[in-house]
């Protein structure tokens, strides 16, 4: 079985061991397993602040799964990535699902408009809520 796996998403915590979540997802971004990577990862943790959610999209996390975890939040995030699945992107920079939002924005001013940036200089330790992770995964 073993070298037969090719997962279709790859769920993973941010505090799992040997090695964290974000160590674990800069790995098979970098293709430094042996799975594809362009594999859709869903961090799941039970850290909600803002630097961990930046962390974890910056990386290449293709959702950021808050617990105590519902099949509701799972099984949307599944449907997503089936139904409504992001381009990926790799550059020198950043190797990931596009973090665009894929929904027109209702407010779009202008040709080349995009979201403000938010800044983790602000507060760093702040939770957000799951519709502020939701935004931050986006951004």
């Amino acid at each position: 079985m073993g070298d037969t796996v090719n997962p279709d998403i790859i769920f993973c915590d941010y505090e799992m061991s040997p090695i964290s979540g974000i160590d674990f997802t800069k790995m098979i971004r970098a293709g430094k397993s042996k799975w594809d990577f362009r594999v859709p990862v869903v961090m799941l943790t039970s850290h909600t602040e803002k630097k961990r959610v930046i962390e974890a999209r910056d990386v290449g996390s293709t959702y950021y799964l808050a617990k105590p975890i519902s099949a509701t939040s799972v099984y949307r995030r599944i449907h997503n990535i089936i139904l409504q699945p992001r381009s990926f992107i790799k550059c020198s920079t950043y190797i990931g699902p596009d973090r665009r939002n894929p929904r027109p924005s209702e407010d779009f001013t202008g040709k080349d408009r995009r979201a403000q940036t938010v800044s983790i200089e602000e507060n760093p330790d702040v939770s957000l809520s799951k519709e502020e992770r939701d935004t931050l995964m986006a951004a």
